[in-house]
């Protein structure tokens, strides 16, 4: 019979991240609990010449299919030298995956959710912090634009909208102070104007 062709896929890491074995190997082990599994009866029921597949997302680590581009992000962010990845979540499933991803991977994870779903879904904060995750319910007074929404309405129950927008200052924040301490070592002159630096630096978040 046919095999599909993403029933086994690869997960190789390259050798100039520091991991360990285990780590390179936790990946491709998750992924194969799985396996799409060809719907044979179904195609028959159809009389389609399509080859059908379904996969069971159920035994997902983080408890949805979100992994599935949670751990590439996170592992192609890695390749290109990303220490830390700042996002966003609603109910948490996308928080639990980004923290579950970055754990597998040696990355931080910083999470801003939704201070609603933060204070009814406590276990899903538990989950990302079992994986190595921060998650701060948002808006929150970590943040300019989060201590400005407060300000308006402190009885705010929050939003996707609040929770990014403290993401993006934070990571903004960090990528700009990472610029600053890489190009003053070449440069001592070198000044931030505006909130970025004079001088491109690699993101770090």
């Amino acid at each position: 019979a046919k095999r599909c062709p993403y029933s086994r896929p690869t997960f190789r890491l390259p050798h100039r991240l520091s991991v360990g074995a285990l780590s390179q190997q936790l990946p491709l082990r998750l992924i194969e609990l799985r396996i799409p599994t060809r719907q044979r009866r179904l195609e028959k029921l159809l009389d389609t010449p399509a080859e059908i597949f379904f996969k069971y997302e159920g035994v997902s680590p983080a408890g949805s299919h979100k992994p599935n581009t949670a751990v590439a992000q996170a592992y192609y962010n890695a390749v290109e030298g990303t220490t830390k990845l700042t996002t966003e979540t609603g109910a948490g499933q996308w928080g639990a995956s980004l923290s579950f991803a970055c754990s597998l991977l040696g990355l931080d994870c910083e999470v801003w959710q939704v201070r609603s779903s933060y204070d009814q879904k406590p276990y899903r904060r538990f989950q990302m912090e079992t994986y190595g995750g921060v998650c701060h319910p948002s808006p929150s007074d970590l943040t300019e634009s989060g201590r400005a929404m407060l300000a308006a309405d402190p009885d705010t129950t929050g939003s996707l909208g609040m929770a990014i927008s403290e993401a993006v200052e934070v990571e903004h924040s960090t990528a700009t102070a990472l610029s600053l301490r890489r190009a003053s070592a070449i440069s001592p002159s070198v000044t931030a104007t505006g909130g970025s630096a004079s001088v491109p630096g690699r993101r770090s978040s």
